[in-house]
């Protein structure tokens, strides 16, 4: 039995003599007329349908198996690129969901200093607008700070004058 596992075409010829045999005598050859002739034919008549089946199913199946334990191993493989590629998307959704959650806080960051150059905008507008007016206040007072040292010299000569005048 293993010669014809291991190598079925060793046999080809002789099975296919053996279904000649069976088919040219079909009506002979069936279970049933081998019982009422007898016991010992039945048998080997049994025997050799059994191993003519076992034949034909090494032959038709061997090749199957093969290809079955090909797409076994090709499945094995695909499993473990799979596993493979799904720990890279576990990472590759961990490294996203750690940059948004930086990004998130960033953008907070962001809103935070544009409020506060907003603020400073507006207190540099005020500021300007505070400077432009202070620079009218001060020809303003330039001129008083003139016209108070022109009386202070001229205080001088009239308080001379006026102590002359009382003396």
């Amino acid at each position: 039995m293993k010669d014809i596992e291991n190598n079925p075409e060793m046999f080809a010829d002789v099975f296919k003599r053996v279904e000649e045999i069976l088919l040219d005598k079909k009506e002979h050859m069936t279970l049933e007329v081998m019982v009422n002739i007898s016991l010992a034919a039945h048998a080997i008549l049994e025997f050799v349908f059994n191993i003519k089946n076992f034949y034909y199913n090494i032959v038709n199946f061997k090749p199957l198996e093969a290809k079955k334990l090909e797409a076994q191993i090709q499945c094995e493989t695909s499993k473990a690129q799979l596993k493979e590629a799904q720990d890279k998307l576990h990472t590759a959704e961990s490294t996203v969901a750690e940059l948004q959650k930086t990004l998130r806080e960033k953008q907070n960051e962001l809103i935070k200093v544009e409020e506060e150059c907003a603020k400073l905008e507006w207190k540099s507008n005020l500021a300007g607008r505070l400077v432009s007016g202070l620079a009218d206040e001060y020809k303003r007072w330039k001129g008083n700070v003139e016209e108070l040292n022109d009386l202070m010299r001229k205080i001088v000569s009239v308080n001379l004058i006026s102590a002359g005048f009382v003396s």
